[in-house]
């Protein structure tokens, strides 16, 4: 047997003869590695290397990200806080505000307990329905690939908040002037009133819809349908409360202050049914 101490790999030994030679036999592994052998790389020449069609997009594309911009998310970020900021200003609850739309005894509660019988504390509220609508504007615009105006992204979202915030408050001051005009100073007020509470009922509603529109795109054409009921909804359901509304203050040149109220809010809808449908 033989001595494992000494016992050296990868050698025979011969042992014929009286005296054992101890002859040294290497195995060769060429054999088997030239199997794993790397083969040059075959080069073939393209079946479309003659053709005479122009060659383009010759250097890497640039990925297209399907994402808004970051700045939309600060503007909805925005949005979020200052409807925050007011409800906890003013100590309001949601569910106070939504049945103040259509009460008017809620409505007058609200205004005394919270000390919010001023409109000019009510400014706010327009501010914020204007950036969310202009941010439902952008969208929709950006979405139909339209080219009214030819500039820069942030330049296009502040034009239309701006656009919306000065409209919004002329708006209030042609009612004003109505108000004036036909002796019904407290008509106007309520109806002010009335309408920043539908307002502001609409910006909470608007805050999921934005998120929605931007950053789950694959929904938008039912969030479009849901906009549309529910905006047209809101606008014939507010015009009635008004005239429920009007019709219950004595002493008011009724009607013919709120066939010019009507005419009022219905130029800015007839204008934007124009620009779609056109």
């Amino acid at each position: 047997m033989t001595d494992t101490l000494s016992y050296t790999p990868f050698y025979l030994y011969d042992t014929s003869g009286a005296a054992a030679v101890h002859e040294q036999q290497s195995f060769s592994f060429d054999s088997i590695f030239n199997l794993f052998q790397k083969s040059d790389t075959l080069v073939r020449e393209s079946l479309f290397s003659e053709h005479l069609l122009p060659r383009t997009h010759l250097d890497a594309l640039a990925h297209t990200s399907i994402l808004p911009q970051s700045w939309v998310f600060g503007a909805c970020v925005l949005l979020v806080l200052f409807v925050a900021i007011f409800f906890k200003s003013y100590r309001l609850k949601l569910v106070d505000v939504f049945v103040a739309t259509v009460n008017t005894r809620i409505m007058t509660r609200i205004q005394r307990d919270n000390n919010m019988s001023h409109l000019k504390s009510w400014v706010p509220v327009g501010i914020i329905h204007s950036l969310a609508v202009s941010l439902v504007l952008y969208y929709y615009y950006e979405y139909a690939h339209l080219e009214y105006f030819v500039m820069h992204d942030v330049l296009l979202f502040w034009t239309f908040f701006a656009a919306c915030m000065v409209g919004y408050f002329l708006r209030n001051l042609l009612f004003a002037v109505l108000g004036n005009v036909f002796e019904g100073r407290q008509v106007i007020n309520q109806y002010l009133f009335s309408n920043y509470f539908w307002h502001l009922m609409e910006c909470v509603l608007m805050l999921p819809i934005v998120v929605f529109l931007f950053y789950v795109p694959s929904v938008t054409f039912l969030i479009t349908y849901l906009l549309c009921i529910g905006a047209g909804l809101c606008f014939f359901v507010r015009l009635f409360r008004n005239l429920q509304m009007v019709l219950t203050i004595p002493n008011a040149s009724k009607f013919y202050l709120f066939y010019y109220l009507c005419i009022v809010e219905l130029i800015p809808v007839a204008a934007l049914v124009f620009i779609v449908v056109r």
